[in-house]
């Protein structure tokens, strides 16, 4: 409410005080005429905005389980090596389609990290990855450069888990992000952090929202050799 311009109209009217230090009365507040739909549509815009609450809560907790489960599938594959070590032992990996379990071997092999599967590779990030890149700067991207619609920020919020978080964003416009090429994101890559809350790490999915996202300042990213992938 305190948006309108015709309650800021009236507050400013009301306000009382030398200069630099004028307030608004609150027993003024009272004269504000405020429209009130009836009773009935009341009702009805409570039911529709209730209704987007559950959807919102229902999607959090959907990507709250999608990311335990990428946490989970991760740790079974590529930590502990769960299917290499099924096979190993002339068991079906657990909940793998034959497909999938024919992706894996079923040995060992010795490497500088330790045992790893048979045929992997140690690899650094310089060969894996196409293109490692920071944010841009803070004065790049302020609150005076957001706009209602347009390309999305990613922010420390967004980073929670595994999977990129993919909503409530702040945007910029096309042209803006095209000025900050370099700050520019797509599916299949790793965002991380290097400031603040240093540690998180998220993934954008090839199922994200937006096609393409800015990073902030506080962030780096990588872009991996699709040769790889």
């Amino acid at each position: 409410m305190t948006i309108s311009p015709e309650v800021r109209s009236f507050a400013i009217s009301q306000m009382t005080g030398t200069s630099g230090r004028q307030r608004v009365p609150t027993d003024s507040l009272g004269g504000i005429a405020v429209s009130v739909p009836p009773l009935a549509e009341q009702k009805a815009i409570a039911a529709v905005l209730g209704a987007l609450d559950d959807k919102i809560e229902l999607n959090r907790r959907m990507n709250a389980t999608l990311d335990a489960m990428a946490r989970a599938l991760f740790q079974s594959w590529f930590v502990d090596f769960d299917p290499v070590r099924a096979k190993l032992d002339g068991r079906p990996p657990a909940a793998l389609e034959p497909a999938t379990a024919a992706l894996f071997p079923d040995t060992f092999q010795n490497s500088e990290l330790g045992h790893i599967p048979a045929r992997w590779e140690v690899k650094t990030i310089d060969e894996l990855a196409e293109r490692v890149a920071m944010g841009p700067f803070g004065s790049d991207i302020k609150i005076s450069t957001f706009v209602p619609a347009g390309i999305p920020v990613i922010s420390g919020q967004h980073l929670r888990g595994t999977l990129l978080d993919d909503s409530e964003f702040n945007f910029v416009t096309e042209e803006h992000a095209d000025r900050l090429k370099r700050s520019n994101v797509q599916r299949g890559d790793v965002i991380f952090t290097h400031a603040g809350s240093i540690g998180q790490v998220a993934y954008i999915p090839d199922a994200s929202r937006y096609e393409r996202y800015i990073i902030s300042q506080r962030q780096f990213y990588m872009r991996c050799n699709r040769s790889y992938q």
